[in-house]
């Protein structure tokens, strides 16, 4: 793990859109990646190890730039919480803690290490095909592809 200082993030997202955007609690060759950058949250996914790749964005409130790999154990975590409607997901030098409130309860987990990692992006080029889909679109398909 790189020990990198950073301020504190937070992110507060639909527990559902989470857990389907990093494909449920599905095995993949190399563990996704979260990023945060401004207003802007993507969860990338790698689900034929590295030769093909899926990207799910959504509008968050503003925060700082960080990216991370999600563990298995986050994500079967966060399975768990799918009771709940919303999570906030902080991260700071001291790990990513996971809060889940109703009205009547609370849960807060720490993952104390978590794996920096940096946004690679391959640049657009002219060759390239393109499709945006709303996101409950796609997972709709996404459902639909054997595994």
């Amino acid at each position: 793990m790189r020990q990198v200082s950073f301020s504190m993030t937070s992110i507060k997202v639909s527990t559902e859109w989470l857990h389907e955007s990093w494909g449920k609690t599905a095995t993949h060759e190399k563990n996704p990646h979260m990023y945060v950058d401004g207003t802007n949250l993507s969860i990338i996914i790698f689900p034929k190890g590295e030769s093909a790749m899926r990207v799910m964005r959504r509008t968050v409130e503003k925060t700082s730039t960080i990216g991370f790999e999600v563990v298995p154990a986050l994500r079967c975590f966060v399975k768990m919480l799918l009771g709940f409607k919303e999570i906030t997901l902080n991260i700071n030098n001291q790990g990513l803690s996971v809060i889940a409130e109703n009205p009547n309860s609370a849960i807060e987990y720490r993952f104390s290490n978590i794996d920096i990692v940096q946004k690679n992006e391959i640049e657009p080029h002219e060759d390239d095909i393109e499709i945006k889909l709303p996101t409950e679109e796609w997972l709709n398909i996404w459902k639909s592809i054997p595994p």
